[in-house]
Parts: C-alpha cells; structure tokens; sequence
C-alpha cells in the first residue's frame, strides 16, 4: 500500500521542471549493456515491482530514475553512471507512452 502511495504521489510530482533535452543517442554503454539490459538488471523488480515501460512518459520516466538514483545512494547500492543513466532514459523514452 505504502509503495502504492509513494508511486502516485512521485507521478504527481511528474510536471516537475527536469530537462527536456533528449539524450544522446547512444544504443549501448561503454560496457556494451543495452538500455533493456540496465533496465532488467538493475531496475524491473530489484527492490519492488516496477512499473510497465509504457504506463509513464519520458518526462515521467526522467523523475523516476531520478528519485531511484537519490534511493539508491542512500541504501548504498552503486548509482548507475552517466552513461548508463544516458542509456537507459534513451530507452525507457522509446518504450513510454509519449
């Protein structure tokens, strides 16, 4: 329930200024992982159950990863790196619901 909550309350906050810009195309990281790698790794039900790629848009998708990110460092996992981060909002933007 409470997970529910905070899902619902992180998508309120979605029209959140966060840069538009689209990323950089890459299609792999520098370690060859796929935004689908990353995603599966390191996202799709490594704490909780995640949402389904198209139920969010990219504007959304930007705030999520960015709250994963402050969620992860305070629970001392490894952020993902800039060029992972690059990759993965590449493809959670060509998954979403646009």
């Amino acid at each position: 329930m409470m997970r529910t909550v905070l899902f619902l309350l992180l998508l309120s906050f979605s029209s959140v200024s966060i840069a538009d810009e689209p990323a950089t195309h890459l299609s792999i990281t520098k370690d060859g992982l796929s935004g689908s790698d990353l995603y599966e790794g390191r996202c799709a039900g490594a704490c909780h159950q995640s949402p389904p790629l198209r139920a969010l848009s990219p504007k959304q998708w930007r705030v999520v990863l960015a709250t994963m990110q402050k969620r992860m460092v305070s629970r001392n996992i490894p952020q993902l790196t800039d060029d992972e981060t690059e990759v993965l909002l590449q493809y959670l933007t060509a998954k979403s619901s646009k």
